[in-house]
């Protein structure tokens, strides 16, 4: 639920995820809050800052770049499958 928030831009890049308020809007422990976070990070959708705490990451301009790029080819069909 949290990853869908971010992804529809409910929580803004930048934003510090705290794990408190995180568990009483979502209406779950800590404990599972923290689980997820470290999930989150270990897949880099977030990004944990030592001694400052978990934040959704900002996109640089060669991110973008990079994701428009294999939009592009995707819808050009750069990517057809593979025939056996």
């Amino acid at each position: 639920t949290l990853l869908k928030a971010i992804m529809e831009g409910r929580v803004k890049a930048g934003s510090k995820l705290a794990e408190k308020p995180l568990a009483e809007v979502f209406g779950v422990s800590r404990d599972r809050v923290r689980k997820a976070l470290h999930r989150l990070v270990a897949e880099r959708r977030l990004e944990a800052i030592p001694n400052r705490g978990v934040r959704v990451p900002k996109p640089t301009l060669q991110d973008i770049r990079r994701v428009y790029e294999a939009h592009r080819v995707f819808e050009a069909g750069g990517l057809l499958p593979l025939k056996e």
